[in-house]
């Protein structure tokens, strides 16, 4: 699946040792908000993206390939969205709207 938006917020970083293979892992959750009118927010996780998610500005326009996974825990099914390409699109990130110092939103 792919969607499209604007990264809103990286969260922090785990990383571990794997029991199993003894190898040093890492895994990322970031938040993409897309424009639609319902449920905007789209919480995605990545092991193998980190770095490149942690290099792409907050705000910067962004479209994540992903495909939802589900798994069962003590009866209980967990859901996420594994991200398994970023890729930043257009220039910059959009800058918040300020107002000038005397309090008026005029430009002159």
């Amino acid at each position: 699946m792919i969607s499209k938006g604007r990264l809103a917020v990286i969260c922090n970083e785990k990383s571990g040792v794997s029991k199993a293979s003894g190898k040093d892992w890492k895994s990322l959750t970031f938040v993409v908000t897309t424009d639609d009118q319902y449920n905007p927010n789209l919480a995605f996780t990545t092991s193998n993206l980190v770095d490149v998610v942690k290099a792409i500005p907050i705000g910067a326009e962004v479209e994540v390939e992903w495909n939802p996974s589900s798994r069962e825990y003590n009866g209980n099914w967990y859901s996420e969205f594994k991200a398994w390409k970023i890729t930043q699109v257009g220039g910059a990130p959009r800058a918040p709207l300020t107002s000038d110092t005397n309090g008026s939103d005029l430009p002159f």
